[in-house]
């Protein structure tokens, strides 16, 4: 969907076929969302790659931080329900590892107890590591974002602002729409056409319903409810964020843009690519870059407390395995994290007092077998939030 995006839009079109191949019935398409900007170019280069481009119903909104991105979505499903699955796609994306989409299909595919797989994001301005250690702690207790609404009654004819009523809530979990693949169904349709995707705010004190919820939290909630989950795919996508709201757009954001435009223009091979892609986003701020194959569904996290041995078994297998993968050894990391070696193995077996455990001493040792991997901002967020399990368990 763009917005006043249109070569990243195009990047994100150029570089989802490029890295794949199509499928028989696979149909594509761009959403203009009323952009201000001329969009020529981009539906030039939608003619030429066969992709269609439709222009949306939706204008402005009135007030300016309302967003209409769930009502664009909304109608586009229900204008199509005979489709096999969804794959929504914001417009500032750009696709770097090859079938990823695939991957996600079979994902889908796999679990019977599935609605939605979301591509792992991969962005520029991630946090320093602990600080995302920390916070993925912090959102799976529930105790990452809070936001606070602020309603008025306004008087219709003078304008006026009557009443002012004041709300603050957490930030509910969702499925993201930046690139999600949503299999069809019934349930799907209904959810859509009479509650909607898009954001939604619900007035409670109590932290487990009211709270806002962004694009496609609505759904995320009620197929919770239903039994069904969305899942995380190992399948990575670079997402520049935040280019359809900033202005002006990060002069970063637009060279690399520019730069990979120019590549997927010049019709390159895979490889040739994908090489550029990887020199383009690793060398900014230590960007970690996705696995190349084995695209496996990971469970999203799960907001229920009260996992009992099973969050101990997750945090310990977390752990054990990314110390494993790291090739370190168990006396060694111990050793460097300064912990015992009996301390480290009671946390990789299950058996711990949560009491004993600091969150100092773990992120320390969480550091350790982190540090030297490439993939190293999921490993982290991963054993942080099996932390987080952990605690909301035993504590």
């Amino acid at each position: 969907m763009n917005h006043n995006t249109a070569a990243f839009a195009e990047l994100a079109a150029r570089s989802l076929l490029l890295l794949h191949t199509p499928p028989p019935g696979l149909e594509l398409t761009v959403l203009d969302n009323e952009s201000l900007q001329d969009v020529s170019e981009l539906r030039s280069a939608a003619a030429d790659l066969g992709v269609s481009f439709q222009s949306t119903r939706w204008p402005m909104a009135e007030y300016h931080d309302a967003s209409t991105h769930g009502d664009v979505l909304r109608d586009f499903v229900l204008a199509n329900p005979s489709a096999d699955a969804y794959l929504f796609v914001d417009s500032d994306i750009c696709f770097i590892q090859q079938d990823s989409v695939r991957h996600m299909v079979d994902d889908l595919e796999a679990g019977a107890d599935l609605w939605a797989i979301q591509a792992r994001v991969l962005t520029y301005s991630e946090p320093s590591p602990e600080d995302l250690f920390r916070r993925a702690v912090l959102d799976r207790r529930g105790q990452r974002r809070r936001l606070l609404l602020r309603a008025g009654l306004i008087d219709p004819r003078s304008g006026a602002e009557d009443t002012e009523f004041t709300h603050g809530g957490p930030v509910h979990e969702r499925c993201r729409s930046v690139c999600a693949l949503i299999r069809n169904s019934s349930a799907f349709q209904w959810i859509t056409r009479h509650f909607g995707l898009s954001s939604y705010w619900v007035w409670s004190e109590d932290p487990a319903i009211g709270g806002f919820g962004d694009t496609l939290a609505l759904p995320s909630r009620v197929f919770s409810a239903m039994g069904m989950r969305f899942a995380y795919s190992r399948c990575g996508v670079f997402h520049f964020s935040h280019v359809a709201t900033d202005e002006p757009v990060n002069p970063r954001f637009r060279a690399a843009c520019a730069r990979l435009l120019d590549v997927t223009r010049s019709a390159p091979t895979v490889e040739q690519f994908t090489t550029v892609a990887r020199e383009e986003f690793r060398s900014r701020d230590g960007i970690a870059e996705p696995p190349a194959s084995g695209c496996t569904g990971v469970e999203a996290p799960s907001t229920a407390a009260g996992q009992g041995d099973g969050a101990v078994h997750d945090f310990a297998v977390s752990l054990r395995e990314a110390r494993e993968a790291c090739g370190v050894d168990l006396d060694a990391a111990a050793a460097r994290a300064s912990v015992s070696a009996d301390q480290w193995a009671k946390l990789e077996s299950g058996r711990v007092d949560p009491a004993a455990v600091r969150f100092e001493t773990l992120w320390r040792m969480v550091s350790v077998v982190a540090e030297g991997r490439e993939d190293r901002i999921r490993l982290l967020y991963r054993t942080g939030s099996a932390y987080a399990a952990m605690l909301d368990a035993l504590l």
